[in-house]
């Protein structure tokens, strides 16, 4: 099967059978961390037992097993969170990959029983949409763009204000503390960006595996993005603080003039005697 997803052409496959040769087991990650000290032959120490931990992890694979005779294996750690199943349950798997790309990776099960779906790793799905990892970075490449523009427009501000005040400008203060919410926010909206665009993915790939006919699918944006929406638009915050930054700085500032004492005709009289 193939599909269109964000202009970018892709291949699906999809296999349905029953679950067979269900192997279950478990394995366990001891660590030890801290403890140690020092005893002084006069006097004295402290000498602290380390701490222990344990990490018991599930492990499953089983086989899936089509009417045809054609059978693939499934390895549940690759799988994020838990899906149970049992032998003779009926389980479709989907994979796939970039048109030109033979290997592609597993993408998603689902319990026909049960009606549990399965996904794989994140992983696997920014290797397969290459739209998650490009979105990523572009997202902190304006983002580390924005904050190297608005730590130079702070650095003006500062140093406008102690040109011009010995006590310099209140602003300046309120402009870091947003400085490290820039820095915060960022982050995040790059996660939730991404985020989302991992859950669009799979809505994608659970439509391709509920799909029957042969016809070709068309997912998220049918046209490239001009040049304005991709970079322009993206750039204007940067140039805007920069902007603003250097205007604050380089104004003219409205200062108190000197005062001007005015002599007396009587006082200037008697400065020339």
């Amino acid at each position: 099967m193939d599909a269109v997803i964000d202009r970018h052409r892709m291949w699906f496959n999809t296999l349905t059978g029953q679950v067979a040769s269900v192997q279950k087991w478990s394995s366990t990650t001891v660590t030890s961390s801290g403890g140690g000290g020092y005893v002084h032959p006069q006097y004295g120490g402290v000498i602290s037992a380390p701490t222990i931990s344990s990490n018991v992890q599930n492990h499953q694979t089983f086989w899936i097993v089509a009417p045809d005779g054609q059978e693939i294996q499934i390895d549940q750690d690759g799988i994020k969170g838990d899906f149970p199943c049992r032998e003779g349950q009926s389980v479709s798997v989907i994979w796939g990959g970039k048109k030109g790309k033979q290997n592609g990776k597993f993408l998603a099960l689902r319990n026909n029983v049960t009606h549990q779906i399965g996904y794989f790793s994140d992983n696997v799905y920014t290797e397969v949409f290459s739209e998650i990892g490009t979105s990523w970075v572009k997202l902190t490449a304006f983002y580390a763009l924005f904050i190297v523009a608005y730590f130079f427009a702070l650095l003006m501000v500062i140093q406008g204000g102690n040109h011009h005040s010995h006590d310099g400008d209140p602003r300046a203060v309120i402009a870091l503390v947003l400085f490290g919410v820039i820095l915060i926010g960022g982050f995040f909206h790059a996660y939730s960006v991404r985020q989302s665009l991992l859950a669009r993915y799979r809505k994608y790939v659970l439509a391709m595996l509920d799909k029957t006919d042969g016809t070709e699918n068309v997912f998220g944006r049918t046209e490239a993005r001009g040049i304005i929406f991709s970079f322009i638009v993206p750039l204007l915050p940067s140039v805007i603080v920069l902007l603003l930054g250097f205007a604050y700085a380089y104004h003219p500032k409205n200062e108190a003039s000197p005062s001007v004492v005015r002599e007396s005709p009587a006082s200037m009289d008697n400065m020339k005697e």
